[in-house]
């Protein structure tokens, strides 16, 4: 039915359906207001059963028809939520590793090893991504304690690894399933090179 403005009125069967998700939505924020990581303790797929969203997923078969609704629908089954990282259990889990933490060093040594990792953070049905556990050193050949003789083996022996115009070897670990399997390949990697680089040859 259409209003004088031209609008279209809602029937009472769809404002009763509107005032239930609006006392819903409301429940949901007093409840993540309060403490809601008590109910989701970490990552996990959505549960219709402990959190009522009025909300829909999935592709519907016909343009006029809604996507399922939450309950059973297998394609909130897919994809992991963080309602478990309110501002309350941040804030708490912050403040508790307040007492583990130090300061920053004022002077710190030059430190030419560098190490690179990245996290991803996507839609998907794991939390991991495959590419987080990939791990990239670079050092500068120049800042390595070595001789002119080991300097020149080392490059020899890096190949591909290692690039000529900015002087900097590159080791890349991804064959390990963990980031810290991969940190520790190529720190071996690095150590081995320089090891085989000090050797002396006729």
């Amino acid at each position: 039915m259409a209003s004088a403005n031209g609008r279209q009125r809602l029937d009472r069967k769809s404002l009763q359906r509107i005032d239930k998700n609006r006392n819903k939505l409301e429940a949901i924020r007093t409840a993540y207001d309060s403490n809601l990581s008590q109910i989701f303790t970490s990552s996990s797929i959505f549960n219709a059963a402990l959190l009522q969203l009025p909300i829909r997923m999935g592709r519907p078969i016909k343009p006029e028809v809604l996507p399922p609704r939450a309950a059973g629908n297998i394609e909130l089954l897919k994809i992991p939520n963080f309602f478990h990282l309110t501002p309350q259990k941040v804030r708490r889990d912050t403040t508790a590793l307040t007492d583990l933490c130090t300061q920053w060093p004022e002077k710190l040594s030059n430190r030419p090893i560098r190490l690179y990792s990245r996290n991803y953070l996507y839609a998907g049905p794991s939390v991991a991504h495959p590419k987080s556990h990939t791990v990239k050193l670079e050092v500068c050949v120049r800042d390595l304690p070595l001789r002119q003789q080991a300097k020149k083996q080392l490059k020899a022996l890096a190949g591909r690894c290692y690039n000529t115009k900015s002087d900097i070897l590159t080791l890349i670990g991804s064959k390990c399933p963990t980031r810290k399997q991969n940190r520790e390949h190529v720190m071996y990697l690095l150590t081995a090179l320089i090891l085989e680089s000090n050797k002396l040859t006729d």
